[in-house]
């Protein structure tokens, strides 16, 4: 049996959370390791789990956290690869920080999801 990829989902909208860990698991070859809601756990969580993927949100309770766990890593040659899913258009992102692999906006379109995903896969 083939490893499965291990991801970290970040956000605080908890059953938005639970959707898309049911979603990645059902259809590609990915281990959801947790779900984090606060910066502090998702940072706690990429420490001890060593995803090679997170999905973050950049706005959690009102504050740009999601922008200062990706910053943390950024220098960090074993940092995960951030998977930004967002309401927020700062795009850029991706081009900003090396440690991040795309950006989509939401509310999600599956399909897009589906597509960027296994970009994601492929390049790890």
């Amino acid at each position: 049996m083939e490893n499965k990829i291990k991801v970290l989902i970040a956000d605080d909208n908890v059953p938005y959370t639970e959707t898309i860990k049911n979603y990645l698991e059902e259809n590609f070859n990915i281990e959801v390791v947790g779900i984090s809601n606060t910066n502090e756990e998702e940072v706690e969580m990429i420490d001890k789990l060593k995803p090679k993927i997170v999905i973050t949100d950049l706005k959690r309770k009102d504050k740009y956290i999601g922008e200062e766990v990706i910053k943390k890593y950024s220098n960090d040659a074993n940092s995960p690869k951030f998977f930004i899913i967002s309401a927020d258009m700062r795009m850029e992102l991706v081009r900003e920080y090396d440690n991040v692999v795309d950006y989509i906006m939401k509310p999600i379109d599956y399909d897009r999801l589906s597509e960027k995903i296994k970009n994601i896969i492929e390049e790890i």
